[in-house]
């Protein structure tokens, strides 16, 4: 029996079709997190070869280990065999292209020795969050062929579909119709001009000598394949199924460990774009894109469970269900926004009073404690616990009107919740990370405005009406390429941000942890990073926040982190609670002005070109925003 990490003796001559010298395909190893894994993997069984993916195969001698980096006590060999294989079609030695093991470091790999690694990693997740982004350029040939096919087809100008047929067009090979959409929305079609005549079955209309016949775009209908009250009930229905079928029950309930009247918290439903391509599939009367968009814009504010009651109760009617565009709209979703708010904030006031009292008469009780300077304000640490569990149970109320924490934890969660977000950020400089690196970027909370400025009452930062900006920074920060990356929303809950497991784990190692899981030395898939967190204790939807406002950057992911726990260690400071310094958790969730962090406000600046409102932005990270969005296509 040969032992795991020894030596490898492979083959020494290998033939261009990867099989040996008696016709056997040749069996290699890659390692699941090396950045090459994918693109070598196809090449080798494009070519008859077989890739393993349980690592124990390399305890056989015929098992060869393909690497992009040389493993500490173990043989591995170059990618490069594989390019040269492929590109001589001759006979090729193995052994030129092995890596010396002796070359490999030894022990723990540490975050600050490997940026580049980290950056490995920020362009892995980025490019499966783009799923399947091209780098091919759109050129002058290929808008005016675009520009071209819409006049044509004038009528089909707002259709998903549409465009998803014609990026198969070889003209535009490469692109796809997410792109190819996105090309026309937001740099073709104020070029468009005019549009030319159809008919009812939209076949193009010629005048007496046979040519064209241009008109004005306005003169030209849309198509629009309305959605019905079936189509909202099934797509209601199959959500609420699904998410049973693939989440645990127990995350999908209330913060008082309920369901409400029966309901599950929607807050906390994971629906992932695939689900959504899945979906169109079996229901082809919508594009994916249309279904996701029915679900974000308009299922997600009535309430899918509440609208699948609503549509089985109308059946009995008379009239019968409406659609659920009918029941809701912007407006009304503003006005319940604003209700919510200053519900939360009178709550968060009303809490803010009652653990200022606390800390008062602490203070009181404890006046020997103020005659040293050392001792300023201090508390006993019993009475800092209840100061913490009342500035969390402050952060934890919202809409769901929740106010007991899950009793099966609750004792852990008050203990947790000062270790957890409190220590966890004081104790931050423990992790494998340069002081340098990390605190070059965490950058103080020094703004604790609004997170718009239409709801901050600056008319400079304001770009016009502001319902109708904040509509738009909503809908156009949310539509993007990259769609397992979301935004949370504004008035997010810590209870909506952690899980139980968050408690349960050993707090003061949260970011050790962190780190281990944004290390390695290859790409990490993105199911991987939102299991491992959510393992953490980090909610799905919390996840796809932190991509989306790092741009998928591994230093950045780490970084925010970092801020948003010593962010909690402020809310958590007595000294605040008794001058009612209230930091709003949106404040943390949503970083203004600093590099590197992203929020709705600033991608919109970022498609619409306005720079100097984004100053504060280096060139690399716009650069990077400008990848992560799709926007260079």
């Amino acid at each position: 029996m040969t032992e795991p990490n020894q030596v490898l003796q492979p083959p020494g001559v290998l033939l261009s079709t990867f099989t040996d010298a008696t016709g056997q395909p040749v069996v290699f190893y890659i390692d699941p997190m090396d950045p090459n894994r994918e693109k070598y993997q196809k090449l080798i069984h494009t070519h008859g070869g077989v890739v393993e993916t349980d690592e124990r195969m390399l305890q056989r001698n015929d098992v060869a280990q393909l690497s992009t980096y040389p493993w500490p006590d173990r043989t591995t060999i170059a990618f490069s065999f594989i390019d040269q294989l492929l590109k001589k079609g001759l006979m090729v030695y193995i052994d030129d292209y092995r890596l010396d093991a002796a070359l490999a470091k030894k022990g723990p790999l540490h975050y600050d020795d490997n940026l580049d690694a980290a950056n490995a990693v920020a362009q892995a997740l980025a490019k499966k969050l783009k799923m399947g982004k091209t780098t091919k350029k759109f050129d002058a040939e290929s808008d005016a062929y675009i520009l071209e096919q819409v006049r044509m087809k004038p009528r089909f100008r707002t259709s998903h579909k549409f465009f998803e047929e014609l990026a198969h067009h070889s003209l535009l090979e490469g692109h796809t119709g997410n792109s190819v959409r996105s090309r026309f929305r937001a740099h073709l079609e104020h070029k468009l001009q005019y549009v030319f005549k159809t008919d009812d079955f939209d076949n193009l209309i010629l005048d007496e000598e046979g040519n064209r016949i241009a008109i004005p775009v306005n003169l030209a209908k849309t198509i629009k394949n309305r959605f019905s009250a079936d189509d909202d009930f099934h797509l209601c229905d199959d959500i609420i199924n699904h998410v049973l079928n693939t989440q645990d029950p127990d995350l999908l309930k209330f913060a008082d460990g309920q369901y409400k009247d029966g309901y599950l918290n929607e807050n906390k439903f994971s629906v992932l774009i695939s689900f959504f391509d899945d979906y169109a599939r079996h229901n082809p009367q919508h594009s994916s894109l249309s279904w996701r968009d029915r679900y974000r814009k308009f299922a997600r504010v009535y309430g899918l469970q509440k609208y699948r009651d609503y549509y089985l109760r109308e059946l009995k009617s008379k009239d019968g269900p409406q659609p659920m565009k009918n029941l809701t709209s912007r407006a009304l979703k503003e006005k319940k926004k604003i209700e919510n708010n200053v519900r939360r904030m009178k709550k968060a006031h009303d809490d803010a009073e009652v653990a200022a009292a606390a800390a008062v008469a602490a203070v009181a009780n404890n006046g020997h404690l103020l005659g040293h300077p050392d001792h300023v304000l201090q508390l006993p640490h019993t009475q800092m616990d209840a100061n913490a569990a009342a500035a969390v149970a402050n952060l934890a109320v919202s809409a769901r009107e929740a106010s007991a924490l899950d009793e099966e934890i609750g004792e852990v969660k008050n203990s947790n919740i000062h270790e957890a977000l409190r220590n966890v950020g004081a104790e931050a400089g423990r992790v494998n990370i340069d002081d340098d690196i990390v605190h070059s970027g965490v950058r103080a909370l020094a703004d604790h405005s609004a997170i718009h400025p239409s709801l901050s009452g600056n008319p400079e930062d304001s770009d016009g009406d502001d319902f109708e900006l904040a509509m738009k920074l909503e809908e156009e920060s949310q539509d993007s390429l990259n769609g397992d990356a979301v935004y949370m929303p504004r008035n997010t809950t810590i209870d909506d941000m952690f899980n139980k497991h968050f408690y349960m784990n050993d707090s003061k190692d949260i970011l050790d942890m962190v780190g281990e899981i944004l290390r390695p030395l290859g790409p990490t898939d993105i199911d991987t990073v939102f299991k491992e967190f959510e393992r953490l204790g980090l909610s799905r939807a919390f996840t796809a926040h932190i991509l989306k406002v790092t741009s998928a950057n591994a230093k950045s992911i780490h970084d925010f982190l970092v801020q948003l726990f010593q962010g909690f260690d402020k809310l958590l400071n007595p000294q605040n609670m008794l001058e009612h310094k209230q930091m709003n958790l949106a404040d943390l969730l949503f970083p203004r002005n600093q590099n590197g962090f992203w929020i709705q406000e600033y991608d919109l600046y970022l498609r619409k070109g306005k720079y100097q409102k984004l100053q504060f932005q280096d060139e690399e990270s716009l650069r990077e925003r400008r990848a992560f969005l799709g926007l260079d296509e």
